[in-house]
């Protein structure tokens, strides 16, 4: 239904635009305080940089249940296929400024994800499916049950699905 009071985009534009939320990342030392000390030992660089690729992986997964959850079938396939299109773009192009190198065969490490979040998504649990996605990110970033990275995975898709749906829900998308 048209709305004379919310503005309209174009699907792929939305979908790019989307992309872009994914490629923000966390600076190395906001991660290290966040997480503080693993048992009892700071986190190392390759520790800090899977960490932020999985904050990147968990961005997708959390956009795409937003976009899901809130558009009509024809819509959330657009929007979803130039988001994706983007993100794979962005993987490459971005690979060697924001990566140096290190994400080697992303388009797999993002379908693994996604597989698993899904899964936990559907696995019920009294905290809630944030939770259970929460405490597959932890497991994905090496420390399963880390209540820190629990929470931060928490507050990574909790944040990122609600200002996508909410954004979704003030527009109009052709």
């Amino acid at each position: 239904m048209w709305n004379p009071f919310k503005r309209t985009f174009q699907a792929d534009l939305v979908g790019a635009g989307l992309a872009e939320i994914v490629w923000d990342q966390m600076e190395p030392e906001e991660i290290r305080k966040f997480v503080g000390a693993l048992e009892d030992q700071g986190l190392d660089d390759d520790q800090v940089n899977h960490i932020n690729h999985e904050i990147m992986y968990l961005k997708v997964f959390a956009v795409d249940f937003a976009v899901s959850s809130v558009l009509q079938t024809q819509q959330k396939r657009e929007v979803l296929d130039a988001f994706y299109l983007m993100c794979f773009k962005g993987a490459l192009k971005r690979s060697e400024e924001v990566t140096r190198g290190v994400l080697k065969g992303h388009e797999e490490d993002i379908k693994s994800r996604l597989w698993d979040y899904a899964n936990a998504v559907k696995t019920e649990h009294q905290m809630g499916y944030g939770w259970t996605v929460s405490c597959a990110f932890a497991k994905w970033c090496g420390f399963p049950d880390h209540p820190a990275l629990i929470t931060m995975g928490t507050s990574v898709f909790g944040n990122t699905s609600n200002a996508v749906a909410k954004m979704l829900k003030s527009i109009v998308v052709k």
